[in-house]
Protein backbone atom coordinates (compact mmCIF):
# COMPACT_ATOMS: atom_id res chain seq x y z
CA UNK A 1 0.00 0.00 0.00
CA UNK A 2 1.35 3.32 -0.80
CA UNK A 3 2.10 5.06 2.78
CA UNK A 4 3.88 8.46 1.50
CA UNK A 5 0.55 10.07 0.60
CA UNK A 6 -1.45 12.41 3.34
CA UNK A 7 -4.24 10.15 4.78
CA UNK A 8 -7.46 12.05 6.34
CA UNK A 9 -10.69 10.93 6.89
CA UNK A 10 -13.49 10.88 4.11
CA UNK A 11 -16.93 9.31 3.21
CA UNK A 12 -17.66 7.11 1.17
CA UNK A 13 -20.31 5.98 -0.66
CA UNK A 14 -22.46 2.59 -0.26
CA UNK A 15 -24.11 1.40 -3.31
CA UNK A 16 -26.92 -0.63 -4.32
CA UNK A 17 -28.81 -1.42 -7.49
CA UNK A 18 -31.80 -2.31 -8.14
CA UNK A 19 -31.48 -5.58 -10.33
CA UNK A 20 -34.87 -6.68 -11.58
CA UNK A 21 -37.69 -4.61 -12.90
CA UNK A 22 -40.65 -6.62 -14.35
CA UNK A 23 -39.04 -8.77 -16.63
CA UNK A 24 -36.09 -6.71 -17.44
CA UNK A 25 -32.69 -6.73 -15.53
CA UNK A 26 -31.52 -3.69 -14.93
CA UNK A 27 -28.49 -2.43 -12.85
CA UNK A 28 -29.37 1.13 -11.57
CA UNK A 29 -26.48 2.03 -9.53
CA UNK A 30 -27.28 3.91 -6.58
CA UNK A 31 -25.84 5.71 -3.48
CA UNK A 32 -28.28 4.37 -0.78
CA UNK A 33 -25.37 5.60 2.32
CA UNK A 34 -22.31 7.17 3.52
CA UNK A 35 -19.55 5.73 5.60
CA UNK A 36 -16.67 6.98 7.11
CA UNK A 37 -13.10 5.57 6.26
CA UNK A 38 -9.31 6.86 5.97
CA UNK A 39 -8.22 7.72 2.93
CA UNK A 40 -5.22 8.86 0.98
CA UNK A 41 -5.22 12.03 -0.59
CA UNK A 42 -4.18 11.85 -4.17
CA UNK A 43 -4.54 15.63 -4.67
CA UNK A 44 -6.55 18.84 -3.86
CA UNK A 45 -7.43 21.85 -6.10
CA UNK A 46 -8.77 25.37 -5.26
CA UNK A 47 -10.65 26.92 -7.41
CA UNK A 48 -11.43 30.60 -7.17
CA UNK A 49 -14.42 32.56 -7.99
CA UNK A 50 -15.77 35.88 -9.10
CA UNK A 51 -17.31 37.32 -5.97
CA UNK A 52 -14.01 36.45 -3.92
CA UNK A 53 -14.81 32.87 -2.74
CA UNK A 54 -13.03 29.55 -3.21
CA UNK A 55 -14.06 26.25 -2.81
CA UNK A 56 -11.67 22.94 -2.88
CA UNK A 57 -11.85 20.04 -3.40
CA UNK A 58 -10.06 16.78 -3.20
CA UNK A 59 -8.98 13.22 -4.93
CA UNK A 60 -8.52 10.58 -2.72
CA UNK A 61 -8.42 7.08 -2.78
CA UNK A 62 -9.87 4.84 -0.52
CA UNK A 63 -7.93 1.38 -0.22
CA UNK A 64 -10.77 -1.09 -1.30
CA UNK A 65 -12.67 -1.26 -4.14
CA UNK A 66 -16.32 0.19 -4.51
CA UNK A 67 -18.66 -1.06 -1.69
CA UNK A 68 -21.88 -2.41 -2.13
CA UNK A 69 -24.53 -3.24 0.10
CA UNK A 70 -24.57 -7.14 -0.39
CA UNK A 71 -21.34 -7.30 -0.61
CA UNK A 72 -18.03 -7.81 1.28
CA UNK A 73 -15.60 -5.13 1.70
CA UNK A 74 -12.96 -5.84 -0.40
CA UNK A 75 -9.13 -4.41 0.96
CA UNK A 76 -6.57 -3.80 -2.02
CA UNK A 77 -3.38 -4.90 -1.01
CA UNK A 78 -0.72 -3.82 -3.50
CA UNK A 79 -0.15 -0.01 -4.29
CA UNK A 80 -2.97 2.92 -4.94
CA UNK A 81 -3.72 2.59 -8.47
CA UNK A 82 -6.69 4.41 -10.00
CA UNK A 83 -8.14 1.58 -12.04
CA UNK A 84 -8.30 -0.73 -8.86
CA UNK A 85 -9.75 1.71 -5.90
CA UNK A 86 -12.28 3.56 -5.04
CA UNK A 87 -10.70 7.15 -6.58
CA UNK A 88 -13.52 10.01 -6.20
CA UNK A 89 -13.65 13.64 -6.00
CA UNK A 90 -14.80 14.90 -2.30
CA UNK A 91 -15.52 18.52 -1.41
CA UNK A 92 -14.48 17.60 2.22
CA UNK A 93 -11.73 15.55 4.43
CA UNK A 94 -11.82 15.28 8.33
CA UNK A 95 -8.84 15.98 10.35
CA UNK A 96 -11.05 13.23 13.61
CA UNK A 97 -13.09 10.39 12.84
CA UNK A 98 -15.69 12.37 15.61
CA UNK A 99 -15.88 15.01 12.95
CA UNK A 100 -16.64 13.12 10.30
CA UNK A 101 -18.90 10.99 11.68
CA UNK A 102 -21.32 13.90 12.49
CA UNK A 103 -20.57 14.98 8.71
CA UNK A 104 -21.65 11.50 7.63
CA UNK A 105 -25.07 11.42 9.74
CA UNK A 106 -26.31 14.61 8.52
CA UNK A 107 -25.45 13.59 4.85
CA UNK A 108 -27.28 10.25 5.03
CA UNK A 109 -30.04 12.38 6.37
CA UNK A 110 -30.32 14.54 3.40
CA UNK A 111 -29.53 11.47 1.14
CA UNK A 112 -32.82 9.91 2.84
CA UNK A 113 -34.47 13.35 1.59
CA UNK A 114 -33.38 13.42 -1.72
CA UNK A 115 -33.02 10.43 -3.08
CA UNK A 116 -36.05 8.65 -1.29
CA UNK A 117 -34.47 6.07 0.60
CA UNK A 118 -35.77 4.76 3.51
CA UNK A 119 -33.42 3.47 6.38
CA UNK A 120 -34.18 0.31 6.98
CA UNK A 121 -32.45 -2.10 9.37
CA UNK A 122 -30.76 -3.73 6.89
CA UNK A 123 -29.04 -0.31 5.57
CA UNK A 124 -28.14 1.12 9.40
CA UNK A 125 -26.49 -2.70 10.19
CA UNK A 126 -24.55 -2.09 6.73
CA UNK A 127 -23.32 1.28 7.61
CA UNK A 128 -22.31 0.00 11.36
CA UNK A 129 -20.35 -2.96 9.95
CA UNK A 130 -18.68 -1.35 7.09
CA UNK A 131 -17.42 1.10 9.82
CA UNK A 132 -16.40 -1.43 11.92
CA UNK A 133 -14.23 -3.26 8.68
CA UNK A 134 -12.99 -0.40 7.12
CA UNK A 135 -11.63 0.86 10.88
CA UNK A 136 -9.73 -2.47 11.13
CA UNK A 137 -8.79 -2.55 7.54
CA UNK A 138 -7.31 1.00 7.82
CA UNK A 139 -5.48 1.21 11.42
CA UNK A 140 -1.98 1.28 10.45
CA UNK A 141 -2.81 4.79 8.38
CA UNK A 142 -1.93 7.45 10.51
CA UNK A 143 -4.38 10.62 10.37
CA UNK A 144 -1.54 13.41 9.09
CA UNK A 145 1.05 11.36 7.78
CA UNK A 146 2.04 14.35 5.33
CA UNK A 147 0.41 18.27 5.39
CA UNK A 148 -1.81 19.24 2.74
CA UNK A 149 -2.27 22.81 2.02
Amino acid sequence: MTKNLPVKYGLIPILDFDSIIGRICVKNIRTVAYAVSKCYILSDTTTYHEDGTSTKKYEVAFPYHEIYMDEKVKLIENNIDEDDCSTIILKDVYDDYETAKKACIKKNSLLVDKEDISYTTRIEKRIESTEEKLKIATKQMKIGTRKIS
